[in-house]
């Protein structure tokens, strides 16, 4: 297996206007782990740096105060900035609906390799090729030996139940990690309770009561289904060629995604951010990511395009955020939601913007980076 695209700015100065674009495929779990610099969707994070990982703190919800749970990352290296020869995006989401409120970005985080910030959560983090984590030469694609190099390895204790940082204990057998009461309570109702020998040197021989070696339990429920991100490169259309046919939307080979866009053709928008988006939409069904750094992107209506949010400056260098990625309507219906009538994580698109100098103070430190959420009005 081939490792993914690079995300990366070799394309950049080419007269046509490429973006990529992201589309789940099912892989095995082996090959997303993090000695294989994935982009994917669902499952467990597969960290970049293993140690030093973001705190349960930071990685709360801004709403409930909850752990998030991992979404996305992509793997986006920098060739011009060897500070960035590894990069990661990191995308973490509160599951729980009543988070997920119209235009609020507060159940996401998202984090990059190098600080943080909110119900959605963006993080960055980079490494250099030279690192105490992986080495120079690429991997080999291949299941032995996959699960190392490990945040355990590091001196990393991650949660049984998410894969974040677990920096508590079971109080019975001081062998489960967790990062917060919630997931110690969740943990022990979904397993760890028939697990747990009690103490520790009852405790030492039960292969039970021993989190695998490459991560979390991966408790059946917790996370959303595990797929890799094939990418693709592909050309955005001009204004012109968007606006004119408002026919049906063409066949997809998942149903759920041509009922997704059809229920997003039937909101009148109006106003070409809409043509623009819907256009992209129609002729990219499967995507559920695009990606475009230093690009624009495709806001869902011309009332949010028009508003122009601008984003804060990056807090340690005070360099500008750029844009570089979006999650499409398109995800949601990989994500196996509850289809009961009622609220639930929804959204129009995501917008991530990082900083445009990727600065590192720290390369082993993940840096939160800003979401904007647009939803349909």
């Amino acid at each position: 297996m081939m490792l993914p695209v690079e995300l990366s700015d070799t394309e950049e100065g080419l007269e046509e206007d490429i973006c990529h674009i992201g589309i789940p495929k099912s892989s095995p779990a082996w090959s997303l782990r993090s000695k294989f610099f994935p982009c994917k969707l669902g499952g467990p994070p597969a960290w970049l740096a293993l140690s030093r990982l973001p705190s349960p703190a930071s990685m709360a919800c801004q709403h409930c105060d909850d752990p998030t749970l991992f979404l996305t990352q992509l793997y986006s290296p920098i060739d011009s900035d060897p500070s960035a020869f590894h990069r990661t995006l990191f995308v973490f989401v509160c599951p729980k609906p009543k988070c997920s409120r119209p235009n609020d970005p507060g159940c996401f985080k998202v984090f990059r390799q190098c600080k943080f910030t909110c119900a959605l959560l963006a993080l960055r983090n980079q490494l250099p090729m030279e690192n105490r984590f992986y080495p120079p030469s690429p991997p080999v694609m291949e299941e032995a030996g996959s699960e190392e190099p490990s945040a355990q390895a590091f001196g990393t204790a991650l949660c049984w139940l998410c894969g974040s940082l677990g920096p508590k204990r079971c109080g019975s057998c001081s062998k489960a990690s967790y990062c917060s009461k919630a997931h110690q309570v969740e943990d022990w109702r979904r397993g760890h309770k028939q697990e747990c020998k009690g103490p520790k040197e009852e405790c030492e021989g039960s292969s039970k009561c021993k989190g695998p070696p490459e991560g979390p339990k991966c408790r059946p429920g917790v996370f959303f289904p595990e797929f890799e991100l094939e990418i693709e490169s592909v050309v955005m259309e001009d204004d012109e060629e968007t606006d004119g046919d408002e026919g049906d939307v063409p066949d997809s080979p998942d149903d759920a995604e041509t009922r997704a866009l059809e229920a997003m053709a039937q909101k009148d928008q109006g106003g070409k951010a809409w043509k623009r988006f819907r256009g992209f939409c129609r002729e990219n069904p499967e995507a559920v990511v695009r990606f475009e750094r230093d690009g624009t992107p495709l806001h869902i209506s011309q009332g949010h395009e028009d508003e122009q949010k601008v984003p804060p400056d990056c807090e340690t260098c005070g360099a500008p955020r750029r844009f570089e990625f979006q999650l499409l309507p398109q995800l949601l219906n990989k994500l196996q939601l509850d289809d009961q009538m009622g609220d639930s994580l929804d959204w129009g698109t995501v917008l991530v913007y990082t900083c445009s100098k990727n600065c590192s103070p720290d390369y082993e430190l993940y840096s939160p980076e800003v979401v904007f959420k647009e939803d349909f009005q």
